[in-house]
């Protein structure tokens, strides 16, 4: 039998995996470059799940204390477009942008209460406490509307 001559094939072989070893440092190095330019480190899971929930209560407030009053904007001293921008944006805000959310959250939900007081709405424990005494005496399948035994 004769000898086969294998260089060429491992040459072919080396200049595949040199070429593989090359494409994966690129990757790298655009992974690194992409990683340099992002923020330092990413939010915890709990942290964005507390900003979703702050977002979140902020668009109901507003959505409340619009039905109530259309000038509420200025009440809150701020404008409608600085609010869609915290609300609506890409998702990503700086420091100071949560910051100032959290602010008109606290105005808002501070202006809620003074509404709800000055329209008379009852308290979460005086309600309880309404309730509960008022079915003190309450019977079973029996309408309210009905005349009570005496």
């Amino acid at each position: 039998m004769s000898k086969t001559n294998f260089t060429k094939v491992e040459e072919a072989l080396a200049e595949g995996l040199r070429k593989i070893e090359l494409e994966k440092l690129r990757q790298e190095a655009k992974a690194r470059k992409q990683q340099a330019e992002s923020p330092a480190t990413p939010p915890s899971p709990e942290l964005d799940a507390e900003h979703r929930r702050k977002k979140h209560a902020l668009k109901l407030t507003l959505k409340w204390l619009l039905k109530q009053d259309k000038g509420i904007y200025s009440k809150l001293k701020t404008s409608e477009k600085e609010v869609k921008r915290l609300l609506e944006g890409p998702g990503e805000l700086s420091e100071f942008d949560w910051e100032v959310l959290e602010m008109i959250l606290t105005r808002a939900d501070t202006i809620k209460k003074e509404m709800k007081k000055k329209a008379g709405a009852l308290e979460d424990e005086e309600l309880v406490e309404e309730q509960r005494t008022k079915h003190l005496t309450k019977r079973f399948n029996v309408n309210d509307k009905w005349l009570p035994l005496k």
